[in-house]
């Protein structure tokens, strides 16, 4: 399933990549890369909260030097989210 993401991903169809790395995920939770792959469709598809998440979960397995490699994508996840955030809640 992991690789049948990397393929959709590659071929652009952002819809069945994310469900076979969803269930990569579901089939080996301890295989980091494809949460890190998940994250980028879920942010690529401005789902910025589960791509927070996603990202965070891969940052849970990873050792500390690739942690280290995606802080900056995980902070600029964040604050997209909170600019998101911020811009629904100015327009209710």
């Amino acid at each position: 399933h992991y690789n049948l993401g990397n393929l959709y991903f590659d071929a652009n169809d952002l819809r069945l990549a994310q469900l076979h790395y969803e269930i990569a995920a579901q089939v080996d939770p301890a295989f980091p890369t494809v949460y890190f792959n998940l994250a980028l469709v879920q942010a690529i598809n401005n789902e910025l909260a589960a791509a927070v998440a996603t990202l965070s979960r891969y940052q849970e397995l990873v050792p500390e030097e690739e942690r280290r490699n995606t802080d900056e994508l995980l902070h600029n996840l964040k604050r997209s989210l909170t600019a998101d955030l911020a811009v629904q809640r100015t327009a209710h």
